[in-house]
């Protein structure tokens, strides 16, 4: 049987230990899925099933994504925890600038999924009966719904600011005051790895 190429090996290994390119390529990948689903998605327009079916489209990949990063990284430890969840709040952030999905969730009336005139790739639970003001609401919740993505991404970039500040404080063995607890366990998972199969094989070599 032929062996794995050590280069091949070394370089998988590589990503594995590093959670800025596992993550990117994630990133990568939620964007190309959230334009797939985004030609695909289809309101209900029922307000008994609109929450329901929005819902589904937030959990699932969510948990999806923050489980396949963190399987993918090496070694998991809380830093590892932490960093598995970028993919997961981007994919969130992105379904929130789209606006599409916070403004099925918020419509309350039946109707006929369609695109709004004059209001570019935007939809609406088009209803003859309700008139102009049912659409501008619509159109209100997008704006609302992108500002929730704007908010949320500048909120997780300040925190990824303090915790890698933290972090490296920490890390460095300096009291800083901003740091919460855990980062000092983080590091301490960093400093003394669990030990790995090889590590309890016995030497035998001088036996």
């Amino acid at each position: 049987m032929q062996r794995n190429n050590p280069w091949i090996s070394a370089a998988v290994e590589k990503l594995r230990n590093n959670p800025f390119v596992i993550n990117t390529v994630l990133v990568v990948v939620l964007i190309a899925l959230e334009k797939l689903v985004e030609v695909e998605f289809v309101c209900a327009c029922d307000p008994k099933w609109n929450k329901m079916n929005v819902s589904l489209f937030f959990v699932s990949p969510t948990i999806v994504f923050f489980v396949l990063s963190l399987s993918i990284q090496r070694p998991r430890s809380c830093k590892a925890i932490c960093s598995s969840c970028y993919p997961a709040i981007s994919w969130i952030i992105l379904l929130f600038l789209d606006g599409r999905y916070f403004a099925c969730a918020k419509t309350d009336w039946s109707g006929t999924y369609t695109l709004m005139n004059g209001a570019g790739r935007q939809r609406w639970c088009n209803n003859s009966t309700l008139g102009v003001d049912s659409m501008l609401k619509t159109q209100e919740w997008y704006s609302i719904s992108q500002l929730i993505g704007l908010g949320i991404a500048g909120v997780v970039t300040v925190l990824y600011g303090i915790i890698e500040f933290c972090f490296k404080k920490q890390c460095e063995k300096l009291q800083t005051c901003c740091c919460p607890g855990f980062i000092k366990s983080c590091c301490n998972d960093e400093e003394h790895p669990s030990p790995t199969n090889d590590a309890l094989i016995p030497d035998t070599t001088n036996v």
